[in-house]
């Protein structure tokens, strides 16, 4: 039988693969209602276990599940750590469901450790292995990852569309856990797009934002109720208790919010209950109870770890020094905003610090799987090398496959050239048409690239194209193809990729060339790019599919340079 003590069965070296299962169980049945703590310590165990029988598959899963409870249970960076782990684990493994639903975990953990970059990262890969597997739940997720990626860097429109992508994927796979996360995060991206509208005087438009909310919160609230899971009716309660106080439903708005909190404090829910004292502070500050509105804050503020929580220990330090400011204590507005400032100092080192930290774990999995690997191969070598005609063979075809590369590669890049292009290409759209599935493409253009020659001179100019070519390189993925298509022009089709996803991951191509240390080239010298990305949807041939993209990259042209443009359909 298995221990009562799930700690128990990480000592327990005589564990069985029976014990193994119950214990996996175990800890998806805590997931499922809410109880993190616990689930936390049954899947750690249940991956010493794994590890020790030597199932790597069942290990990938048990790492999965420790993750989102640590997530939940506000641990963002053993989170960060354990996905990476599991990740290193499955990174040869066919199970892109498994990847999917790690690396979705991976980014909303580096959405909470401020480190925006691989959040976004994460996100593009999440969306990578859920197309995949073609699985509409998956996809949901991985949507619904994304647009929390958006949401974190303040990109609330971007965020929003993501997420009504989800949320009508989530509807049509059934998926009760995939509709609940993509209703009640469309209700926290709509309290956002009110805060901006209120800013910026839209009042229209924040009248269909608030409808908007509150019936996604409102559904949210009620599927919450109907699972029994404490941590989903915490969390749904705190956005619809917010909205229903800017509706000026106060009195409603301020017992949602008192039982979130509440739920969230027995749940050990931490950063739910914080948030939920925040929006209750916000409300008491809306209906100008201003000494009971600083009391809130000075009590939400005390119980935030301003080490573990910092985005909103900041938030609140600058919301209580306006408040502070209202009612003329000059003083104490100065304290808060001068704490503020500290805080935004050390979060900005913090999340340096934490960024290589996430990095180097993922080096060090990265690497100590490659030496396993390396191993391999070397024993397989040793044992082929025995075959002295199969390797004599193996020669005469690397050498017809260079050869034929040469013919088909451009000589300055190294990438494929127009030749090749103008043969693969066609394939790809027949292939896209055959099996319905989609295709994009991006067109991309060095900005100002003839004052970059006329500069810096043309062997820098080269050395750029070269530069420029090892990045797309590094940030694309193996089954793209990427040609030179003339001068400083260069195209990226993406098989089994949507317009939007491309146009996401160019977004993050753009911002790795703009950030690029150019100076190594020569001291003057910035480099930026421009793209113009389409799909598949109503074009007829590739000179169409082109087109369509180069009109996308000329709007991006007209439009500033330096950015994406995505063909609408």
């Amino acid at each position: 039988m298995l221990a009562a003590d799930p700690m128990s069965l990480a000592t327990d070296r005589d564990a069985t693969p029976a014990q193994l299962a119950e214990c996996l169980r175990q800890a998806e049945r805590c997931r499922a209602q809410g109880r993190h703590r616990e689930g936390a310590d049954v899947a750690r165990s249940a991956a010493n276990i794994a590890a020790r029988l030597g199932d790597e598959a069942r290990q990938v899963e048990a790492l999965r599940l420790l993750a989102v409870q640590l997530y939940r249970l506000g641990e963002y960076e053993p989170c960060a750590a354990t996905c990476n782990q599991a990740l290193a684990l499955s990174a040869s493994s066919a199970n892109a469901a498994a990847r999917t639903e790690v690396l979705g975990t991976l980014t909303m953990a580096c959405n909470e450790l401020g480190v925006h970059d691989e959040a976004l990262r994460s996100a593009s890969a999440c969306l990578d292995a859920a197309r995949e597997d073609g699985d509409d739940r998956l996809v949901a997720w991985a949507l619904n990852r994304a647009g929390c990626a958006h949401d974190a860097m303040a990109n609330h429109g971007v965020a929003e569309s993501f997420l009504q992508q989800s949320l009508t994927l989530a509807r049509r796979s059934g998926d009760a856990e995939a509709l609940f996360s993509a209703l009640n995060n469309l209700a926290e991206v709509s309290l956002a797009l009110l805060q901006a509208h209120r800013r910026d005087g839209e009042a229209a438009s924040m009248h269909a934002v608030l409808a908007r909310g509150l019936a996604q919160a409102g559904e949210s609230v009620d599927l919450a109720q109907a699972s029994g899971n404490p941590h989903w009716l915490a969390t749904a309660l705190g956005n619809y208790g917010m909205l229903r106080g800017v509706a000026g439903e106060y009195e409603t708005a301020f017992a949602l919010l008192r039982r979130s909190e509440q739920l969230a404090e027995d749940g050990g829910y931490r950063p739910v209950a914080r948030i939920a004292g925040r929006y209750a502070a916000q409300l008491l500050w809306q209906r100008s109870e201003l000494p009971a509105a600083i009391a809130r804050y000075r009590q939400v503020l005390e119980r935030v770890n301003e080490v573990a929580e910092p985005a909103l220990a900041m938030q609140l330090r600058r919301e209580l020094s306006e408040l502070y400011k209202q009612v003329e204590d000059w003083k104490a507005a100065l304290a808060e905003f001068e704490r503020f400032h500290e805080l935004e100092r050390r979060k900005n080192t913090q999340a340096a610090e934490t960024r290589a930290r996430v990095l180097t774990n993922r080096l060090e999995l990265d690497n100590a799987r490659l030496a396993t690997e390396r191993a391999q191969l070397e024993a397989e070598l040793h044992r082929l090398r025995s075959a002295e005609l199969e390797a004599e063979k193996r020669v005469l075809e690397a050498r017809t496959q260079e050869l034929d590369r040469h013919a088909h590669e451009d000589p300055l890049t190294g990438l494929w050239n127009r030749r090749h292009m103008d043969t693969l290409l066609p394939r790809l759209l027949a292939g896209a048409g055959e099996t319905g599935r989609p295709l994009a493409l991006a067109i991309a253009d060095v900005d100002h690239f003839k004052q970059i020659n006329d500069r810096c001179g043309h062997a820098t100019g080269d050395a750029v194209l070269r530069r420029l070519a090892d990045l797309v390189r590094q940030h694309c993925r193996p089954g793209d193809l990427i040609a030179r298509f003339g001068g400083e022009e260069l195209v990226i089709a993406m098989p089994d990729t949507t317009a939007a996803a491309a146009a996401l991951s160019c977004e993050r191509l753009r911002q790795h060339v703009e950030e690029h240390a150019w100076s190594e080239l020569h001291d003057k010298l910035r480099v930026t790019i421009s793209f113009g990305v389409c799909d598949t949807g109503g074009v007829a041939n590739v000179d169409a599919l082109l087109a369509a993209a180069d009109t996308q990259l000329y709007r991006a042209k007209r439009n500033g340079r330096n950015r994406v443009e995505l063909a609408a359909r």
